[in-house]
């Protein structure tokens, strides 16, 4: 099936860009967008999959983050505690 796209409110830098991309590539504007179109399509999945694995990292990342914060003040907390003993 055949699909025509007309796309509305690009900033015009983004025209400009994709033209020069296109000329850089030696191909028509239109083909640049095809192909970045197919390339997105054919890869939504695997984004998808990318992100879930980010959030992932990120609640990991976060976690460790605040067990480092908590560790901290309990440092704090047994160093006050031996000063105050001694």
């Amino acid at each position: 099936m055949k699909l025509d796209l007309i796309i509305r409110g690009l900033p015009d830098n983004y025209g400009a860009a994709i033209k020069s991309i296109a000329k850089r590539q030696g191909i028509s504007q239109e083909e640049y967008l095809r192909r970045m179109i197919q390339r997105e399509v054919s890869t939504a999945g695997e984004h998808l999959v990318l992100d879930s694995e980010s959030k992932i990292r990120l609640t990991i990342a976060q976690a460790l983050e605040r067990n480092a914060a908590l560790t901290e003040i309990l440092i704090q907390i047994m160093e006050d505690t031996n000063g105050k003993q001694n």
